[in-house]
Formats: C-alpha cells, structure tokens, sequence
C-alpha cells in the first residue's frame, strides 16, 4: 500500500486565536483579524486501503533518529526524536489541530482573560495517571513549579508565570506578570506534558516517565530500546489501539532505513533528505508522511567563546556558505530550499523583506570581514595580527552530516578559516551546547543544530535571552529581547507579523546562526499500519497530523 503525503507546511493562526480555546468552540472567522492558513499537505493515490475499523492489538518497533538523555518535561532536552517517545507517555494540556492552532487535549478548556495576563485551565474529570493518581488542579500546580524552578530547561516559557492559583479540584487559574497573548502555546510543549506528581516527589521523573498518556512505561536500556504498552485506564474510551510500541534509536541513517526495508521495524523516523529521497524510491511498498516547514538546519555559536564572540567572525562565515552546495551533499536537491530566516516563504509569519538582509555567499564580503577581524591587533581570541582563525564545528555521528561539516571546513577554507570537526553523540551533543548552571554557557564552539517549531514564534524568547537554559548560542541582544516581548504583548497578527521580522533582522545582523536548507521530516511505516497523520482531538477536531516527524500514538493502529 502508499499512502504518499507530498510535503506541506503547516500553518497556524495568531496567537489570538487562544480566545477560541474553550472545547466546544472553534472558529474561522476572518473577522477576527487572525491570519488564518490552510495546510498544504495533500494525499497521493493509494494503491491500497485499510481492511475495515481500526483494529486493536500488536506491537510495532519505531526506528528514532537518536537516544534521549532523559525523559523530565523541565529537566531534559527533547529533539525529534524525544518528543515523539514524549507523546505515548504524556498527554499534554493543549495540542496543535490541522490550522495550527491551539485546542485543548488533556485540558477541557484554556480560557484567557481580555487582557491576556490570565489564563484559566479547565480539566477533564476522571483522567488518572499510570501510577492510579488523580490529574487535578494540585498536580497541575505541582508541575508548572517545576518548570519555574531555577535551571529548569523550560524556565524561559514559563517566566511570565506570577502566581498559579488553584481554583478547585479541576481548575487551575495562571496569573502572569505581563499581557502574553501565546502562553497556550507553552501549554502544548512540554510545560504542558502531565507528570504524576509522587514519581516528581520520588525524583525519577528522569528515567522512569508516568504521565497520563496512552501507553505506559515499560523498560529502557540506554542506547537499545525503550518500551511502551498499552494504558488499560486510559481517558479516552477504546483508546489507544496497540498493545506496546518499542522505541529504538539508530543513529546512522543508512542503517535506520534499511531496518526498515527488511521489516526489523515498522516505522523509521527522519529528518535528512537524503533519507526523505530513499524513501520515495519505496513509496508504492511503504506509507510516508512527509513535511516540511519552518524548521531548518545549520550551525549555532557560542557567542561567549572566542573567536566567535566577535561578530566580524561570524558574518566572514556567514557569507562563506553556499547553501545549495550543503543541500546538494545531504541529498535534498529538489526536495528543501535554501531558508532565508526561520519562516518558509509560505509560512504567514513570512516577510518577504527578509530576502534584502539574510546573508547569501559573498566571498569578498566573507573576506573583508575576515581580514577586519584578523588584522586586529586587539582580536578577541588573543593571537597576533595575520594569524589565521581556528574554531571546531561539533556534529553528531552521522555519515551525511560528517559529509557537510568536510564541506563546511572546505567552503571556509576559502577566505582562511581553519576548521576542525569534532564527533560527537546526540545526547552528548545537547548537553554541551546547554552547559551547566548556574550561567549554562556551553562547551563548544560553533554546533550543527536544528532552528525553528512549527510553534508560535514566541518560543524564541526561550532560545535568545540571556540566561535562559536553552539561549545554545549565549547572544545577549537587549534590542532582541525587547523586540520579542514587544510581540508577546501584541494581539493584532500583523504588528506581530512585523515584529518577528525585526526579530529576523536582528538575527542577520548579529549571526548567532547559520542555516542550510530547510528540514524535510519523514515517519516512513509498513503499509499495515495505520492512524500516523489523522488523529483527532476529544472534540472530533483532527489534529496536526505527523508534523516534524511527530505523531500522537493514542491513534495508531495495525491492520494485520
């Protein structure tokens, strides 16, 4: 069977549109000054269909990208691949349906204030978590103080948190400290993932997960595989389908696909296009759910380590990169475009101004630049003038990315960088570029990394304040920040819009980051499985399909 998904974008509405949260209310109305969007994902012809009803029953192994370091919501990073293990264990309060916009999930409603700086959630009755406790107003309380805690990974998208007041046994009242008009949104990653609160007083939250979602933490052997089954109490009725998934991470890509082709699994995750290219080859044996939207890959810098503290360093290399010559090498000619900013040209948070100001190959200017910094007599990384400018780029085991960081030391190379690359594994590789606190000024000096959610652009307050657990690039931009807290505090869609396009100015400026190519993602299963990209909310609303190579597992089912 093929069930070949062409790659879409996902669009969202405003953040406004978190007035409409309330379970029982959704709306389209382009009176409301929303900007709404139409998802671009469309069905090729299938050569089969399911034999009837879902049915229940089976396991199904799923190949991941990468291992996780731990399973805390507000302790531990998650990538793709964590998030998409996250999501069979923990129900969130909100999610994401096919517009993009926020509904709620776990939660019954979540209700802002006129004003933005209150938002009140409302709970499902009878939701237990795996360990028998109940879900109430007291856990929920319990779990955003640790996201508030000092050192929380997480800190940043609940800062605006004041006070969290617990109304009753299912209501739960945030009071923020300033109008925010996307806080839901914080409420569908994981500040919104549910943790049984005696395994948060037991502190294993880390490596034994309990939440509220479908399926049930079994085992995990580090590196090996990690185990699910079935949650017989689970909330939604006759929900979920399988009796276990087992989750196994297989760095190298050639070796996850191939696992694949031979059935040792039955579902393999992506996000390389040279692997998106290999499963289209297949695709009248295999059901791919293709995307592709405003996420990219690139490299991130340390901003607190020489030499790229000083930004002549970081604008010589920014002009040093041809894009096209990266995408070539991952294999994604034909399937990503080079990516100017962190939206995609469709995305509508998309200004196509942006074109005039982020940085293209321009070797003249990459040298000018370059030669500025090295003929410095005072230059940051204290060596003599004329010497040349040495840095590492880290990059996980990977055979293609080993491939474009040879092509990154070549292109560099050009103007006079000198580049050593550095091996290194995923888990390893995030903890680095976190560092540790009090200050979390990481270990490196320049990393490949993924930028940009299909999230409301507020989640970039996270990622660039100082400070803050997950700022990987240490920039300390005050007309940054205030520019995005600017935005957090506006309703209307499009003075946010402009504002998010001051925020993309900025970053051409200042370099903290580099990008090359937008990702393509794939979840590539056997032709028997099915309910990977039409899972629905409590309201019947359909969610968000299998955006970034993520699915929600409470609907997957195997046709056997």
């Amino acid at each position: 069977m093929k069930r070949r998904w062409a790659p879409g974008v996902r669009l969202w509405a405003a953040a406004a549109a978190v007035g409409l949260l309330a379970a029982s209310c959704a709306t389209d109305d382009a009176d409301t000054g929303e900007a709404q969007g139409e998802g671009t994902e469309t069905a090729a012809s299938a050569t089969g269909e399911p034999s009837g009803d879902p049915q229940h029953g089976g396991s199904i192994t799923v190949a991941l990208e990468a291992e996780t370091v731990g399973w805390s919501p507000w302790q531990d990073n998650w990538a793709n691949a964590g998030s998409l293990v996250s999501t069979a264990v923990y129900d969130r309060l909100g999610g994401r349906d096919e517009d993009g916009q926020v509904r709620p999930a776990l939660a019954e409603s979540i209700t802002p204030n006129d004003d933005f700086t209150v938002y009140t959630v409302v709970l499902r009755e009878g939701v237990e978590f795996h360990d028998g406790e109940p879900l109430d107003a007291d856990a929920v309380a319990a779990n955003l103080a640790k996201h508030r805690e000092p050192g929380s990974s997480t800190a940043a998208a609940v800062a605006p948190i004041e006070d969290v007041v617990v109304e009753d046994a299912l209501t739960v009242r945030i009071e923020l400290n300033q109008p925010h008009v996307a806080f839901a949104d914080a409420l569908v990653g994981p500040a919104g993932a549910m943790v049984s609160p005696a395994s948060i007083d037991a502190e294993t939250v880390s490596r034994e997960p309990v939440g509220t979602g479908p399926f049930v933490f079994e085992s995990w052997q580090r590196d090996q595989e990690l185990v699910v089954t079935r949650n017989e109490n689970y909330w939604r009725d006759d929900l979920p389908y399988l009796d276990e998934i087992v989750f196994r991470p297989i760095p190298d890509e050639e070796a996850r696909i191939q696992s694949l082709f031979s059935d040792d699994v039955q579902m393999m995750q992506s996000l390389r296009q040279s692997i998106v290219a290999q499963a289209r080859e297949r695709e009248d044996d295999f059901n791919l759910y293709e995307h592709l939207g405003n996420n990219a890959g690139g490299a991130i810098y340390n901003l607190a380590r020489p030499p790229l503290d000083d930004v002549r360093v970081r604008r010589a290399i920014a002009h040093s990169i041809d894009q096209d010559e990266v995408i070539s090498v991952l294999g994604g000619t034909g399937i990503t475009p080079p990516a100017k900013g962190l939206f995609t040209s469709e995305s509508p948070w998309y200004v196509d101004e942006i074109e005039d100001v982020w940085f293209d190959e321009d070797l003249d200017a990459a040298q000018e630049s370059y030669d500025d910094y090295v003929n410095d007599p005072d230059r940051s990384d204290g060596k003599g003038t004329g010497e040349p400018v040495e840095f590492t780029v880290d990059t996980p085991p990977d055979p293609s990315l080993l491939e474009t960081a040879a092509v990154y030391q070549a292109q560099l190379g050009r103007v006079g960088f000198e580049v050593d690359i550095r091996t290194v594994e995923q888990a390893v590789h995030i903890s680095q570029a976190v560092g540790d606190p009090p200050d979390f000024i990481g270990d490196f000096d320049a990393k490949f990394w993924r930028l940009g959610q299909e999230a409301d652009p507020d989640w970039m307050v996270s990622w660039f304040s100082p400070g803050s657990p997950t700022n990987f690039t240490n920039i300390e931009s005050q007309e940054l920040v205030d520019t995005l807290l600017e935005a957090r505090r506006t309703p209307d869609f499009e003075e946010r819009r402009e504002l998010y396009n001051e925020v993309m100015r900025i970053f051409a400026e200042e370099v903290p980051f580099t990008l090359t190519g937008y990702t393509a993602t794939v979840l590539a299963t056997h032709p028997g499985v099915f309910g990977v990209d039409d899972w629905e909310f409590p309201d019947g609303s359909m969610g968000n399909g299998a955006s970034e190579a993520v699915t929600a597992w409470h609907s997957v089912w195997l046709d056997e």
